[in-house]
């Protein structure tokens, strides 16, 4: 607490600082799964700040200096935006007490005002491919949604039952393209949601990622014509239970998904809460909803020869 609210920036030490986050930033831009990833985001993206790196560029960095740096912080990191999360064996009155006592009481500076630019509901391109120094292609497979709602819980489970369906490694399509050696291991299934984006993403290595993208896709046609089975639903509902319940056995586990959950607005209990309520029929709407062939792109980078 003393380290976060005690800032001390100098010409010197921001200076020193530039020069290590630009030979980040290179690294970066030299990292094949960090650009897959980043073309994926400019693909679903056009306005979203999401599809701009984090660490900015050589360039950005280069305009800042200490008097921006204290303005950043005086702006946004302030007891009125701070979120402390405490998970371990202790007494919660006595961390209360001494979290109190390390509170540096500062002026309320106001409201807080983020302001994002509108974005379209749209993709903004299709495809695009990338040549770095790989062994094996690695690519990345992007749903574009919509923004958030209050039912984002409800939906995030069915979206990752349905992925596991899709391409998890019980799954039809996964057995068919390992056993033609187009993948290797069973790819990242996520969903990235926050107040203002939304995304499917499914990322790894393959030996032929175009084949994935389109066996993927045909598992999807095939599943909203049919519906989803039944059976292998409630399978994957049931292993999906069991991953929530095991999030709970590392307590730094713990404090990182309640801090990442409050910041995107919702209560980490609330994924077993909403467990229940979370039907065929309701999975095989977001199936329609979400898996569309209009807001697919694909980002992908193959080597060089």
């Amino acid at each position: 607490m003393n380290y976060v609210q005690n800032p001390y920036f100098t010409d010197q030490n921001v200076e020193k600082e530039k020069g290590i986050i630009g030979q980040e930033i290179n690294m970066y831009d030299d990292e094949p799964s960090w650009q897959t990833y980043m073309n994926l985001m400019k693909l679903m993206y056009k306005q979203n700040p999401i599809n701009i790196d984090i660490a900015g560029s050589i360039e950005s960095i280069g305009k800042i200096n200490k008097e921006i740096l204290y303005k950043a912080y005086n702006t946004f990191y302030n007891l009125s935006n701070m979120t402390i999360v405490v998970c371990g064996d202790f007494k919660p009155n006595e961390i209360l007490e001494e979290i109190k006592k390390r509170i540096t009481k500062k002026d309320n500076i106001g409201e807080i005002k983020r302001i994002y630019p509108s974005e379209q509901q749209q993709i903004v391109a299709k495809e695009k491919i990338e040549t770095m120094d790989v062994t094996n292609p690695i690519f990345a497979i992007g749903f574009k949604d919509k923004k958030p709602t209050k039912d984002v819980v409800k939906k995030h489970i069915a979206i990752e039952i349905i992925l596991y369906m899709l391409l998890g490694k019980s799954s039809k399509t996964y057995q068919k393209l390992y056993n033609q050696a187009d993948i290797i291991v069973q790819p990242d299934l996520d969903y990235e949601f926050s107040k203002n984006y939304a995304h499917v993403i499914i990322s790894g290595t393959a030996q032929n990622p175009e084949n994935v993208v389109k066996q993927l896709k045909q598992a999807i046609e095939e599943n909203k014509e049919k519906g989803l089975n039944e059976e292998e639903f409630n399978r994957i509902k049931k292993k999906i239970y069991g991953d929530y319940v095991t999030e709970y056995n590392e307590v730094s586990n713990i404090a990182r998904m309640f801090l990442a959950d409050y910041m995107k607005g919702i209560n980490s209990f609330d994924y077993l809460e909403e467990y229940s309520t979370v039907t065929l029929a309701y999975a095989n709407q977001i199936l329609k909803e979400v898996f569309r062939e209009d807001n697919i792109a694909v980002s992908i980078v193959k080597g060089k020869e």
